[in-house]
């Protein structure tokens, strides 16, 4: 494995988290190439969990320091810790030893020419034995994990780690932390051949002077030049999403379809609000204000990980009973350690086989939080 580049930017243009957007719009490649990266508060967030998670592979792994991430909250180091035992059930799983791990590894692919992309892999697993390559990648979000089969994505992954592996397979797994949403998908080693052929021709397509910008959701998206995309398309949708402030549009007298077209139209428009904003909120922070605007902060509640010694201090005034009532319960954390011991106790064959039982055994004891909701378009309607 190579050292990083630390003269290379963060992002490389042709990396594999852009891929997909330079296959569905090749033009955008020439749009974003000089362009800062743009952030938001769920990008920060997923930024904090991604290094916390880095740092608890690490220590585990090979003695690092221990995992601290300035800024986390509750819920993040929560969502961190859901994706550490996960990693561990993997390790465990699949016999992995600490030195085939790395956490936050450098990857990249070089053609005849030279570099083509590099990215990062959040975790990557190399096993001699089994001639096989495990590339992790954490999704942080609240959206549908993707699915790792014909990912452009885990393909540019796939490809980087296998030319320096040769004739290794590669495992690629997009893991949700958050959600525990899960999709993975092995590229054989004869798959090489074909993976190289379909990635370097989304990027020399992507390289033409005349690569066409092309509309689309997926694609616009994420692209940072979003705000200032010169797609008639794009420029249509901004246009009719200001239109919208008309009195004589009324959204309750829209047909289905015209609904549909806003739907999409603003979504479009939305992600350039949100650079505007994490432009404002830059400034604000800079400055303390920006022409009458500034931040308000309100508290996120308090937490507490020594429950004992919080009822110590509380037990002369409140039973047991009432102080229980309040305390959360990871019933994610607890599933996961009563299906290793029922496993290694023999009470269950297989760590699947005791995840079910437990949820078996303690079904009328559990109560389901409100699902998280969110519109996805199905992938052949696209």
């Amino acid at each position: 494995m190579y050292t990083q580049d630390t003269d290379r930017p963060a992002h490389c243009v042709y990396g594999p988290s852009s891929l997909e957007r330079r296959f569905l719009c090749p033009g955008s490649a020439a749009l974003e190439a000089n362009l800062p990266d743009q952030s938001s508060t769920d990008a920060q967030s997923g930024t904090r969990i991604h290094k916390w998670l880095q740092g608890a592979i690490d220590f585990f792994c090979h003695r690092g320091e221990n995992p601290s991430v300035e800024g986390m909250t509750a819920e993040e180091q929560e969502i961190g810790k859901s994706g550490f035992t996960y990693f561990l059930n993997e390790m465990r799983d699949n016999d992995w030893r600490e030195e085939m791990v790395q956490a936050e590894a450098p990857l990249e692919y070089k053609d005849g020419f030279g570099v083509l992309y590099w990215g990062t892999a959040d975790v990557l697993v190399v096993d001699h034995d089994a001639e096989m390559i495990t590339v992790i990648d954490w999704k942080t979000g609240f959206i549908d994990v993707a699915e790792a089969q014909d990912n452009w994505q885990g393909a540019a992954y796939a490809l980087a780690a296998m030319s320096w592996y040769p004739g290794y397979s590669c495992r690629v797994v997009f893991h949700n932390p958050r959600s525990g949403e899960h999709s993975e998908h092995v590229y054989e080693n004869e798959d090489f051949r074909h993976l190289k052929s379909a990635v370097c021709k989304c990027i020399a397509d992507a390289k033409r002077p005349d690569a066409p910008r092309v509309f689309g959701e997926r694609q616009c998206r994420y692209c940072k030049a979003a705000a200032q995309c010169v797609c008639p398309e794009f420029n249509a949708s901004r246009m009719a999403v200001a239109a919208m402030g008309n009195e004589s549009m009324k959204v309750s007298d829209m047909s289905d379809n015209l609904l549909a077209e806003y739907y999409q139209r603003c979504k479009l428009v939305a992600r350039a609000s949100e650079m505007i904003e994490a432009e404002m909120r830059k400034r604000i922070e800079e400055k303390g204000e920006v022409a009458g605007y500034r931040i308000k902060k309100v508290s996120g509640g308090f937490d507490c990980d020594d429950l004992p010694s919080l009822y110590t201090a509380l037990g002369d005034v409140i039973e047991q009973k009432d102080f229980l009532e309040c305390c959360k319960v990871s019933v994610t954390n607890l599933r996961d350690l009563w299906a290793r011991k029922a496993k290694d106790c023999g009470v269950c064959k297989s760590i699947k086989a005791a995840k079910d039982e437990f949820m078996l055994n303690v079904a009328n004891l559990l109560v389901e939080r409100s699902p998280r909701i969110w519109i996805t378009k199905d992938k052949e309607k696209e």
